[in-house]
């Protein structure tokens, strides 16, 4: 059973990641990582937090390499909308809309100097169990992909926009106050890859985290 360790910025993150991933392996077994779920992954542990600034401090400790060594691949996955932060400052956000893959490259490095700098060449040595998911600008914007389906390759303003889509077919999320069951409802289609193709259209993020789902070995 391949075992899939989760780095990502909150619970509701780690839920829409686990679907795509069953998509391309019905048995994953999955690990998660930061932030510390409970038992049922339905809620962060006592005194545990989510958000990028955790990632950060997660790839820089000295528990990365532990993590690495004991599953098969690490899921990081972080959104972008406060890659201008002075603690992030990986590139400006407009970079995104002149170029996206550039933009895309600019976040992954800035992940990459993250986890050299508690044992440099961390990525080179382990690089082939690494996979990023990086969401640009949210991960709200792959859902409002595939829920909105006519918005185009939208990537601001996915949040108020998602809520909308839902709210259209009489459904309901709440994108402030987040809850698990919520996304884990709205993304249970993902672990269908038929559903995956009108997101690819219009997300081009999503795509780069699916091709890399899709090189790997299943066993």
């Amino acid at each position: 059973m391949m075992k899939f360790g989760i780095i990502c910025e909150g619970i509701t993150d780690f839920h829409v990641l686990k679907h795509i991933i069953q998509s391309f392996n019905e048995q994953a077994e999955f690990q998660p990582i930061q932030p510390c779920l409970d038992e049922t992954h339905k809620k962060t542990s006592e005194g545990m937090f989510g958000g990028w600034e955790l990632v950060s401090a997660y790839l820089q400790s000295d528990n990365l390499e532990d993590v690495i060594v004991n599953t098969d691949y690490l899921i990081i996955q972080i959104d972008t909308d406060i890659c201008e932060h002075s603690n992030f400052n990986a590139a400006p956000i407009t970079l995104a809309d002149e170029d996206h893959d550039a933009f895309y490259e600019r976040v992954k490095t800035k992940i990459i100097e993250w986890m050299d700098s508690f044992e440099p060449d961390t990525y080179d040595f382990y690089k082939e169990k690494i996979i990023f998911a990086i969401s640009v600008h949210s991960l709200e914007c792959w859902l409002l992909a595939y829920h909105g389906r006519n918005k185009g390759c939208r990537i601001t303003g996915c949040d108020t926009a998602l809520t909308a889509a839902l709210r259209k077919q009489n459904k309901s999320i709440n994108t402030l106050n987040k809850k698990a069951n919520e996304y884990i409802e709205h993304s249970k289609d993902l672990k269908k890859r038929k559903n995956h193709s009108v997101i690819l259209e219009n997300s081009r993020s999503f795509s780069l985290f699916v091709e890399q789902l899709e090189k790997i070995e299943i066993v």
